[in-house]
């Protein structure tokens, strides 16, 4: 899965990638171009209102893996704990480009 995008359906029927895709603006058609210049019309495979509210739920969720990322950092950066792997590390120089990893975890150049 891509990072930007989330697979909702799969659409059948044409023979090369999808360029371009609309819905109707009542949301009930689905119309797909392909770069084989064939133009296909569906409908009842996904409205364009649940399309949307799927992508509403994805966002939400992405943004609460992010805040719980984040708060893990603070906690460690506050304990003195590597931020990869969380082990407590016996000397923090904030000086320093790296100060918050240990030595198999720190980044490289």
């Amino acid at each position: 899965m891509n990072e930007f995008f989330n697979i909702a359906t799969t659409l059948e029927g044409h023979y090369d990638f999808v360029d371009s895709m609309a819905f109707s603006p009542d949301g009930k058609y689905l119309a797909s171009g392909s770069h084989s210049k064939s133009i296909i019309l569906r409908r009842d495979i996904i409205s364009r209102q649940e399309f949307e509210e799927q992508q509403k739920l994805e966002l939400q969720k992405k943004e609460k893996e992010r805040l719980k990322k984040k708060e893990l950092c603070e906690y460690r950066l506050k304990n003195r704990l590597c931020l990869e792997c969380g082990v407590k590390l016996s000397f923090m120089n904030r000086w320093l480009p790296y100060p918050a990893y240990c030595k198999k975890h720190k980044p490289k150049g």
